[in-house]
């Protein structure tokens, strides 16, 4: 029995591999060579980058696992982190990556920099604040309902129906105070989704656009420097390498592998038959008993003859990958910095060498920035982002920096929003009703699933419930 697999996602890829592990025929169908999406990486000049920040995310140290794949929900945010162990053991035993914790992440503002509590969880950087701007935050909280069964309240948004239908900048405003939300947080969405798509962006998925949802009192807490009020995530990357590096291994085993055939070309048609599944490609029909699908949920739909499904709305992102010579790096220690106020800034800046442990040769950094922030001509584009770098204070001399790559993702990230949930749900439904014996994988398994812990543990899932299926049948 065969199982096609369609779609170069990372989700599709760790799929295959998984299911050739246990012995199963698999036909992967891309439609290039290129394939890990997002996660293979670029290089510019021969040098290797990542695309902004990809990183494992375990879970919390010393946090209770699960190995239950069946109970994964791609569409409970973040629900990877159950699975840590099993994921660690995927990169580190099965695809023998060594990996190590990157330093904590710092935020800057206006020149200081304090340890990062917008996408990580350092929130006793709040104490490092300018001590007017302390104040004020502290201040705010005072007025604060201390409630805790409010339903504002981000104790219980895994819990409150609310949260499904609240946007971010409410759920800020009655958590963290006026203060700490216009100065901080405001200015941050606003450099991801755009003055318009901040509002729309529902406060479930904060993390999504670099929002925290802290509980007043955990804020209180940070504004006194406690430490303990909450763990710092432990991010972890490819020790002394890019993360690309997970897809080129990937990559070699599928190649390497008896059980899976490979086609690169466009998918024309997919419908059902006497045995499963037949996916047309270029002409030629391929069979299986079961499709695991890890492209976008519209195109499934156009191709098993569905009416085309809304479009969801999203942002665009540039890149600028850089190099900067390792003597000349003012904070060689800095791994990730996170940056919400400065229209002319990127909103982060990754040293994805110090990250990776690298000891040698120039620094690997890559900015993130909203689209169409970066000037289109090169030299323009890279004197911008060496200005930025000076500002930020990480180099001083502009003749250490080299740019050697421009990135434009035209397609970027799904926008958290109300109205972007309804239509991923309604295009799972349309799918559905196709007919066909399908599996969804990464985007299409779920409404803003795109972590590298959710895509590992959806293909790992995947592969588990097919190969069970394919037992039972054979019993």
């Amino acid at each position: 029995m065969t199982t096609i697999i369609a779609g170069g996602a990372l989700a599709s890829l760790v799929a295959a591999d998984a299911l050739a592990t246990m012995g199963r025929r698999v036909v992967l169908l891309t439609e290039s060579s290129r394939v890990g999406g997002h996660f293979a990486g670029l290089y510019g000049d021969g040098v290797p980058f990542d695309c902004g920040l990809v990183a494992f995310e375990f879970g919390d140290d010393g946090a209770r696992h699960d190995s239950d794949l069946y109970s994964y929900d791609p569409d409970r945010r973040t629900d990877c982190a159950r699975f840590g162990d099993l994921v660690r053991h995927w990169a580190e035993q099965h695809l023998r990556l060594p990996l190590m914790r990157i330093p904590a992440m710092e935020l800057w503002y206006d020149g200081t920099i304090v340890p990062d509590f917008l996408f990580d969880t350092n929130i006793h950087g709040l104490a490092g604040l300018p001590g007017a701007l302390r104040d004020r935050i502290a201040a705010d909280l005072v007025s604060l309902p201390a409630d805790r069964e409010s339903m504002l309240h981000s104790r219980v948004k895994q819990s409150a129906g609310l949260w499904d239908t609240l946007d971010i900048e409410v759920a800020s405003l009655a958590n963290h105070g006026r203060t700490l939300h216009e100065r901080l947080i405001a200015p941050m969405l606003r450099k991801l989704v755009g003055p318009n798509g901040a509002p729309r962006c529902l406060a479930r998925y904060s993390r999504v656009v670099a929002a925290p949802m802290y509980w007043p009192e955990t804020v209180r807490r940070g504004v006194l420097g406690d430490a303990t009020a909450m763990a710092p995530t432990p991010f972890h990357v490819v020790s002394q390498a890019a993360m690309g590096e997970m897809v080129i291994r990937l990559r070699q085993r599928l190649e390497a592998s008896p059980l899976v055939s490979w086609r690169a070309g466009a998918i024309t048609r997919i419908e059902p038959c006497m045995d499963g599944v037949a996916v047309t490609m270029e002409g030629a029909t391929i069979e299986g008993r079961e499709l695991l699908w890890g492209g976008e949920l519209s195109t499934f739909c156009a191709l098993a003859g569905e009416s085309s499904p809304e479009p969801l709305d999203r942002e665009r992102l540039e890149i600028a990958c850089v190099t900067i010579d390792r003597a000349a790096c003012l904070r060689p220690d800095t791994g990730t910095l996170m940056i919400p106020a400065g229209v002319s800034l990127p909103f982060r800046v990754i040293n994805q060498s110090r990250n990776a442990g690298e000891t040698a040769g120039r620094l690997r950094l890559t900015l993130e920035y909203p689209w169409g922030a970066l000037p289109s001509v090169p030299e323009f584009a890279a004197r911008k982002v060496t200005d930025a770098l000076i500002t930020l204070g990480l180099v001083n001399d502009p003749a250490a920096v080299r740019l050697h790559r421009l990135v434009h993702l035209d397609e970027g990230f799904i926008v958290p929003s109300f109205a972007n949930q309804a239509r991923a749900l309604a295009a799972r439904e349309e799918a559905l009703a196709a007919g066909i014996p399908v599996r969804m994988l990464g985007p299409a398994s779920g409404f803003n699933v795109s972590s590298l812990g959710d895509q590992v543990v959806q293909g790992l899932q995947a592969a588990a419930i097919t190969s069970d299926a394919y037992a039972a049948v054979a019993a």
